[in-house]
């Protein structure tokens, strides 16, 4: 017999030596081996299924990042189309841009010109005015000194004479022969 058997199989299945046939070196099956072993399948057909399930979830998620890549790959091209489709009416944007800041400048040019030349007429016309101003002053000094030369020389002898029947009058004198036609005048005139 075995040094480490007692001989009660109790204790030796419970201190994990199992009894030898002594007619051969093959183990006996202990009466637990098989609650043992069929526990051992359990949790071996357990571990398969949890391995496949994680073999499954694994698939899955590696299909999920596939196809994320795929579209980011996809969302970068259109990005790309759209950068260079941005890119192009960017440009187009500026040509035309540039086209009307071209046309506003030279119509701005244009009306710069018409201004200038429309200033230069109108100080000629302002310097015109003002000559002609000054003539028809001159003319106007002339004429208004030549008709009170005229009027004077007609009223000289007339206003002295006039003078001479005014101080008369003054003085309560008879007008001559010549003075009837100016009354003399009394303080009870209508006119007061």
């Amino acid at each position: 017999m075995d040094d480490q058997s007692t001989g009660n199989d109790a204790t030796d299945v419970a201190s994990g030596v199992f009894p030898l046939n002594l007619e051969g070196i093959v183990p006996v099956a202990h009466p637990d081996t098989n609650e043992i072993m069929r526990e051992k399948e359990e949790q071996r057909i357990r571990f398969e299924a949890k391995k496949e399930a994680w073999q499954n979830e694994k698939k899955e998620l590696n299909e999920k990042l596939d196809e994320a890549n795929k579209t980011i790959d996809a969302l970068k091209k259109e990005n790309e189309n759209q950068s260079i489709k941005h890119k192009q009416e960017t440009e187009e944007l500026g040509r035309n841009h540039e086209a009307e800041v071209k046309v506003l400048n030279g119509r701005i040019t244009e009306f710069t010109e018409y201004v200038d030349i429309l200033e230069k007429f109108i100080e000629d016309e302002n310097d015109g005015i003002s000559n002609f101003v000054a003539c028809h002053e001159r003319a106007k000094m002339k004429r208004k000194s030549k008709v009170e030369e005229i009027l004077n020389q007609r009223s000289a002898p007339k206003d002295a004479k006039e003078s001479e029947i005014d101080s008369r009058k003054r003085k309560g004198e008879e007008a001559e022969s010549d003075d009837k036609k100016h009354p003399k005048l009394d303080d009870s005139s209508e006119f007061k």
